[in-house]
């Protein structure tokens, strides 16, 4: 199946129990390994779009798959797997992505500075607000 083609061709506007059926669908393909972690981050690309127009957080069973499968894919040595996984936690509100992206800062003082800084400023735009995306709206 071309997960790609099939999320970046739905609307834009989903009704939401719709597109939890495709978070679902799409960790579930991660999980059993039917999609790459290239293709998870793209997929998830594009049903955060969606997701923003609903205006909704993502269920808390939803938002602990995603998370969990992120974590397993953290890497300080990658600035795009960060700059992805990033995105991802002040999306969606990851909480054990967040905490880990802060432990790295302290563990690992060797880090690549571009990664640091975009650590350093996923943690400065989340502030005290990581369970509500959309606390500026």
């Amino acid at each position: 199946m071309d997960y790609l083609k099939k999320y970046s061709d739905l609307p834009i506007s989903i009704p939401s129990d719709k597109l939890d059926l495709l978070f679902i669908e799409i960790i579930e393909a991660y999980n059993f390994k039917k999609i790459d972690k290239y293709y998870f981050f793209e997929a998830l690309s594009e049903l955060n779009d969606r997701q923003t127009y609903t205006h909704k957080l993502l269920k808390n069973e939803i938002r602990k798959g995603i998370d969990s499968i992120l974590c397993n894919l953290w890497n300080t040595d990658n600035l795009d797997e960060v700059d992805n996984i990033t995105y991802f936690i002040i999306s969606f509100g990851l909480e054990k992505c967040f905490e880990l992206a802060k432990e790295s800062l302290i563990q690992n003082k060797h880090m690549d500075k571009k990664i640091r800084k975009v650590i350093e400023e996923t943690i400065e735009e989340i502030g005290g607000n990581l369970l509500n995306p959309f606390h500026d709206w």
